[in-house]
């Protein structure tokens, strides 16, 4: 027998709304920038310079080069939308103090879909499990 770990799944599912803008008002923004690619930037450690996580605290100074990145992106056209495991009222308050929030489309801790997710820890999947396993060795620690 397989262990379920979700044995309530069927009924959180059933009662999960559909993501629409009356359940994620954030999300209300002009029609002309619903039809942009997004491009998503991971938080720690790809646009914050973070030590270790410290919940609701968001510290350290943007990576080198990161305004005139997001800037190019803004200007392609593009949506920039933060996507960190933080919750996004720790992010807007960094976005403000380094003058980055009237580039940022969003920050959620809910993943968009996106053309591109920039982040420092991803692995890019060609279809081949054996390369993602290689790497995630190596990532882990282990023997390849």
């Amino acid at each position: 027998m397989a262990f379920d770990l979700y044995p309530d799944r069927e009924l959180r599912n059933a009662d999960w709304p559909k993501r629409t803008k009356d359940v994620f008002p954030q999300e209300e923004e002009s029609a002309a920038a619903e039809n942009l690619p997004t491009v998503c930037l991971d938080f720690d450690h790809t646009i914050a310079q973070t030590g270790a996580y410290r919940p609701g605290i968001a510290e350290g100074q943007p990576t080198n080069g990161l305004r005139d990145f997001v800037q190019w992106l803004v200007g392609l056209p593009a949506r920039v939308v933060v996507l960190t495991a933080r919750p996004p009222s720790e992010v807007w308050p960094w976005l403000g103090q380094w003058e980055l929030t009237g580039l940022i489309a969003d920050v959620t801790n809910i993943k968009p879909p996106a053309v591109a997710y920039v982040d420092d820890r991803a692995i890019h999947f060609t279809g081949d499990w054996n390369a993602i396993r290689d790497q995630l060795q190596t990532a882990i620690g282990g023997e390849v």
